[in-house]
C-alpha cells in the first residue's frame, strides 16, 4: 500500500515493478550491505528525489551510525497483527507489538558485524514502554536482496526483497519469508506466510520523508498499519 497525493490506496491498487533485479552482477557490495542504487540501475535511480538518493547511496560502513528522529503519527494492529507481532519478538523483534498514535520514534543505521549488511532499528516511544524493533538488510551471495531477523543457535529468518521505484518513492516489497538453519535458506511455504510487509519511504521536502508500513495477510487483509514522518539529522529541529 504506497501513499500517492497524501492518499492511501487499497491494497489491490498496488504499484509492482514490471522487473525486478536480483543479479550477483548489479555493482560492488559495501560490507554485505545493498547496494541500492546498483540494483535498481541508473533510470530508476534517477527518479527518486535528490535527498533519498544521498541518504541511501551509500551503505553504512562499519563503525559507523545515523539517526534519524520522528514521529510515527500511526500504529495500529488488528488482533491477529498483535499475536504475529508478538510471536516474532522470538524470531528478533522485527517490529514493535504495541500500537498508538502519534509515538516519538528513532530510527538508527548502522553495521551489523555478525552478518554483514546494515541494521535498520526503530525505537518506539509509547505511553507504556520504549519498544525496540530491528532487521537487517543485506545483500546475499546469490545476489538476493535479503531483510534478516533474530538468529540463535545457528538458526535464523526472514524475508526476500524485492526493491524498486515507483511514483517517485523506494518500496520494499516482501517476495516470501524464510528460515535458515546453519546457513541453509529454505522458503516458508505460503500457508505459513504471517503477512506481506510493504514498507515506502517517500521524501516530503525540507529535510523530512515519510515511513510507510502495511503488512497484508492473504486471508485477513491488513493485519499492520505504521505511518511516520522523520528528519535528516541536520534537520532533527524541525
Amino acid at each position: 500500500m504506497f501513499l500517492q497525493d497524501t492518499q492511501t490506496k487499497s491494497a489491490n491498487d498496488r504499484i509492482w515493478p514490471a522487473k525486478t533485479k536480483t543479479s550477483p552482477k548489479t555493482g560492488p557490495q559495501t560490507d554485505g550491505a545493498i547496494n541500492i542504487p546498483a540494483l535498481l540501475g541508473p533510470r530508476s535511480w534517477s527518479r527518486l528525489p535528490q535527498a533519498v538518493r544521498d541518504r541511501l547511496a551509500n551503505p553504512v560502513r562499519a563503525g559507523e551510525s545515523i539517526t534519524y528522529h520522528g514521529t510515527m503519527h500511526k500504529a495500529t494492529a488488528t488482533g491477529f497483527g498483535k499475536l504475529m507481532a508478538i510471536i516474532a519478538r522470538l524470531a528478533g523483534a522485527p517490529v514493535a507489538h504495541l500500537t498508538g498514535p502519534d509515538v516519538p520514534c528513532e530510527v538508527k543505521l548502522y553495521h551489523d558485524k555478525k552478518r554483514g549488511g546494515t541494521v535498520w532499528e526503530r525505537v518506539y516511544h509509547f505511553d507504556s514502554k520504549t519498544v525496540r524493533a530491528a532487521t537487517t538488510k543485506k545483500a546475499a551471495n546469490d545476489g538476493s536482496s535479503l531483510e534478516c531477523f533474530g538468529n540463535a543457535l545457528g538458526l535464523g529468518s526472514g524475508m526476500v526483497l524485492d526493491i524498486f521505484e515507483a511514483g517517485t518513492a523506494l518500496h520494499f516489497v516482501s517476495r516470501h519469508f524464510f528460515i535458515e538453519i546453519f546457513g541453509l535458506r529454505l522458503k516458508l511455504p505460503q500457508v505459513l506466510n504471517p503477512g506481506q510487509p510493504v514498507v515506502t519511504h517517500r521524501d516530503l521536502g525540507h529535510g523530512t520523508f515519510q515511513f510507510l508500513m502495511t503488512v497484508t495477510h492473504l486471508l485477513l487483509g491488513e493485519i499492520m498499519f505504521q505511518d511516520g514522518t522523520f528528519h535528516d539529522p541536520e534537520n532533527a529541529a524541525c
